[in-house]
């Protein structure tokens, strides 16, 4: 009865206190006959024309990996005295991709969300939550959620469609290129 006691005792801490995780999105997939040196110029190639800011941002340039830092724009849509403003701020993030022969392995982490206007919305890190982590004066808990699913939604719009684009140019022949 004891153990069960002091069990209780060291479990009910960890659990009481659990956070949601950070979210990070992974894709991998197979490029028939591609090799894993083209595959690492065609992904650098194309961080350099998605994200035009890549001043200082490619943190690891290695033959069967790169990791880049990055950032792009991105929304919510708040009702403020009955009308409904899209607020704009700047998302970001890291990005890992690691090369095999006929496949790659692409992971975003590391997102944080930090609003235009300074406003004190700023998400970071952008996790699991479906509450918001974050509640600034004079709002309410469910206007805020409300921002915060927006928010959330509109990033993995954005990261679904740089996937897709990374996969349709990782993909290309090299006459196609």
């Amino acid at each position: 009865m004891k153990k069960m006691f002091f069990l209780t005792l060291l479990v009910f801490p960890a659990i009481a206190f659990c956070q949601d995780s950070a979210i990070i999105y992974r894709d991998i997939v197979a490029v028939d006959n591609a090799k894993k040196s083209d595959l690492h110029r065609k992904a650098k190639f194309w961080f350099v024309n998605t994200f035009k800011d890549t001043s200082d941002v490619i943190k690891s340039d290695m033959e069967d990996q790169l990791v880049c830092n990055g950032t792009f724009t991105s929304f919510f849509h708040v009702r403020v005295f009955g009308s409904n403003t899209k607020e704009t701020g700047i998302v970001k993030f890291s990005l890992s991709i690691i090369f095999k022969d006929g496949k790659y392995k692409a992971e975003m982490y590391g997102l944080s969300f930090h609003d235009d206007l300074n406003s004190g919305i700023d998400f970071n890190p952008i996790t699991s939550a479906t509450g918001s982590p974050i509640k600034p004066a004079l709002t309410s808990q469910k206007k805020v959620d409300g921002v915060w699913q927006d928010l959330k939604n509109n990033i993995n719009e954005q990261i679904t469609k740089y996937f897709l684009d990374l996969k349709t140019n990782l993909s290309k022949r090299d006459d196609d290129f």
